[in-house]
């Protein structure tokens, strides 16, 4: 995943971002068995059991296919900041 410089220093356990990415490797060894069929498929698949479990993300098949995940998060950053930083 590629995180702004912003999210990478602030990596706290609990944060919003840590709990995404604890998610998001949770869907994908849910979904281990599309690595079968490749890391594209293997990767989608994970995207769409992440959105299953109440993520907002964005499903266009053309960013997915490129690797890119966007997830739309509710919290302005500055809120974040002052939660978490």
């Amino acid at each position: 995943p590629y995180l702004t410089k912003n999210f990478i220093h602030q990596m706290q356990t609990g944060s919003p971002i840590d709990k995404f990415l604890s998610d998001w490797k949770a869907a994908c060894n849910e979904t281990i068995g599309m690595k079968t069929w490749g890391l594209r498929q293997w990767f989608q698949s994970s995207a769409e059991n992440l959105s299953s479990k109440g993520y907002r993300l964005n499903h266009s098949k053309a960013l997915l296919k490129r690797g890119f995940l966007l997830w739309h998060v509710n919290i302005p950053l500055s809120e974040y900041q002052n939660r978490f930083g």
